[in-house]
């Protein structure tokens, strides 16, 4: 069996000399990648105490919006300055239906919800809860900002990223491009 590899251009025979094993020039292909990736978060719920501490539960919701499947999906936050001295904060749970979560992430140290061994896929969504304990902030009851951070690399290594918007959609123009950015917000209340 003779297999006769692919030349550049249309033209089979290209010296028009009868023969089809001109094989010294290899055909080039470059293909064009578009990776995005979009990153929301909301305060989904806030539970004040009458010692003066509060849970919070935050949502992250990630979104691929590019051409090409993302992998080393990485979410990045970071609680001590949002929530600064002498407030004190714990994460009480952190879950998802979608990703590897980062069991050691405190928001302190720590900064990365997941494990980064997950993909996304063209269109795909994946969501994250954290529910943190804050204590101690005394008179200090916000309003408290901040922003949250994706991260992924494309098939080619293109390494992207994204800062959070508030609410649940990281595309809230709907026009496919998530560079909406804002902060998320949330405030205590002593009664």
């Amino acid at each position: 069996d003779v297999m006769d590899v692919s030349q550049t251009g249309s033209e089979p025979d290209p010296d028009g000399d009868g023969e089809t094993d001109d094989n010294d020039v290899a055909t080039e292909f470059e293909f064009d990648e578009n990776p995005i990736i979009g990153i929301s978060k909301r305060a989904v719920e806030v539970l004040n105490h009458p010692d003066g501490s509060a849970t919070v539960t935050y949502e992250f919701n990630i979104e691929n919006f590019g051409d090409v499947d993302l992998d080393s999906i990485q979410v990045r936050d970071s609680f001590f300055v949002t929530f600064p001295g002498p407030c004190a904060v714990t994460v009480q749970t952190i879950t998802s239906g979608h990703f590897s979560v980062n069991d050691n992430f405190d928001g302190n140290t720590d900064f990365n919800l997941l494990i980064g061994s997950d993909d996304l896929e063209v269109g795909e969504k994946g969501a994250i809860l954290v529910k943190l304990l804050v204590e101690e902030c005394g008179t200090n009851v916000g309003p408290f900002f901040n922003n949250a951070y994706a991260d992924a690399v494309s098939p080619t290594g293109e390494e992207v990223t994204d800062a959070s918007t508030p609410g649940s959609d990281p595309d809230p123009n709907g026009n496919g491009t998530p560079d909406e950015h804002g902060p998320t917000f949330v405030a205590f209340e002593q009664v």
